[in-house]
């Protein structure tokens, strides 16, 4: 195990406070590890094992029949004796209503509750209602470059000055700061097929099916241009758009300015075929074109 001490020191100021510790993050990030992490400084804190009582709950992990009252009734048998227990909880959003036998274990007021989960299902609108004002959240990413120069370290055996940070860098960029690739010495082919596996868990699983998107393949391209354009240079983005901008301008004679929006058809004064919705957006200098049925293009002009 490799410390990554910062999540150490920022989850440390809120040991033995009446919150719930909740560490959410994209899923191979590291969420598990920095728990055992959080175990071993409570035991450093001269904490009693027999106090510290740790559950995953990871889908191939728990019975499909396990329920929020089952862990519930499960870790306050755990908690016979007197005085505080620290309750570590992994993996708490497959768990369906955790949010309940949380609260009910918070109010017994000897609970110290740390908890861990895919940021896609555990930040609920049910922590509000449930949680409210009595939990912390502390966001886990995957690792900085600072880290990734320890894992790297570890992994290799290699002292920093072996490697030039400029090669430690490419590699970072290259292959990406998931924990599992930088704590072993993969192969490229070997880290791209990782991180594929895991683009593909989050995507699918956590996004796609969560949100019910039906047009994958639209939102598939959609992620690949965000991903594939993030961090390009201004000048080339600000090129494509000021002619995008002059081209719609000839078309529709509209300019980009906060408009409410326009239905177009052959009454609109251009030699264009296009029908549907033109939208302006607000506060950027751009515009987004919609090809609509004409009913369907009057009725969202009247929802709006």
């Amino acid at each position: 195990m490799i410390y990554r001490p910062d999540y150490i020191n920022s989850i440390a100021k809120f040991i033995d406070l009446p919150l719930v510790k909740i560490l959410a993050g994209i899923r191979r990030c590291g969420k598990s590890t920095i728990m055992e992490m959080i175990k071993a400084e409570l035991m450093r804190r001269n904490i009693p094992a027999e106090r510290i009582i740790m559950r995953n709950y990871s889908g191939t992990d728990i019975d499909k029949n396990f329920t929020a009252k089952t862990m519930y009734q499960e870790l306050k048998n755990l908690m016979s004796g007197k005085g505080k227990y620290y309750i570590l909880l992994d993996e708490l959003q497959e768990i369906d209503g955790w949010e309940k036998a949380v609260n009910q274990l918070m109010e017994q007021g000897n609970a110290d509750i740390y908890a861990t989960g895919s940021n896609s299902k555990l930040m609920s609108g049910e922590i509000s209602t449930y949680l409210s004002g009595r939990y912390v959240s502390i966001p886990v990413y995957s690792l900085s470059f600072k880290e990734f120069i320890s894992f790297e370290e570890s992994a290799s055996g290699k002292e920093k000055n072996a490697v030039s940070n400029q090669e430690l860098l490419e590699k970072y960029i290259r292959l990406g700061g998931f924990p599992v690739v930088a704590a072993h010495s993969l192969d490229d082919r070997t880290a791209y097929q990782v991180v594929h596996d895991i683009y593909n868990a989050i995507v699918n699983r956590d996004i796609v099916r969560r949100h019910r998107i039906s047009r994958q393949d639209l939102f598939a391209r959609t992620v690949k241009f965000i991903i594939d354009n993030m961090g390009m240079d201004a000048k080339i983005i600000n090129a494509f758009l000021t002619e995008g901008i002059n081209t719609f301008q000839n078309m529709v004679n509209i300019g980009p300015e906060n408009k409410e929006p326009h239905l177009l058809d052959i009454h609109a004064g251009h030699p264009w075929e296009v029908s549907g919705l033109l939208g302006v957006t607000g506060g950027c200098k751009g515009i987004v074109a919609f090809r609509l049925h004409k009913i369907l293009a009057h009725k969202m002009l009247d929802l709006s």
